[in-house]
């Protein structure tokens, strides 16, 4: 069984995205920074470490900034195996600088 992981779920689009695909039964693998998936622990696998969550994922759905996604690759390249990689990247620091999210106007400094 193909195992989904998404980067970015906590966003706006990324807790849709992650909606649309439990609606379908689509196993998934989350990573979050912060506690802030726990609405979906009863139905996906949240992770906290990103070696093991890029290990454990067979396809990636990022929805985090180009920029950051990269370093995280490289720095974890040894733990890819990824098959496919969706990079959704609409976000952008002037939106999260007016977000009334603390931490999306922290992230976006």
């Amino acid at each position: 069984m193909r195992n989904i992981g998404i980067i970015g779920a906590s966003s706006n689009v990324g807790r849709s995205l992650v909606k649309k695909f439990l609606s379908n039964e689509i196993k998934l693998n989350l990573f979050q920074y912060q506690n802030s998936l726990n609405t979906f622990k009863d139905k996906a696998v949240i992770y906290s470490d990103l070696s093991n969550f890029l290990e454990d994922s067979n396809d990636l759905i990022s929805l985090i900034p180009i920029w950051i996604l990269r370093n995280l690759l490289i720095e974890h390249k040894s733990k890819i195996k990824l098959k496919n990689l969706v990079l959704i990247s609409s976000t952008s620091a002037s939106t999260k600088i007016k977000s009334d999210d603390i931490w999306e106007q922290n992230y976006a400094k």
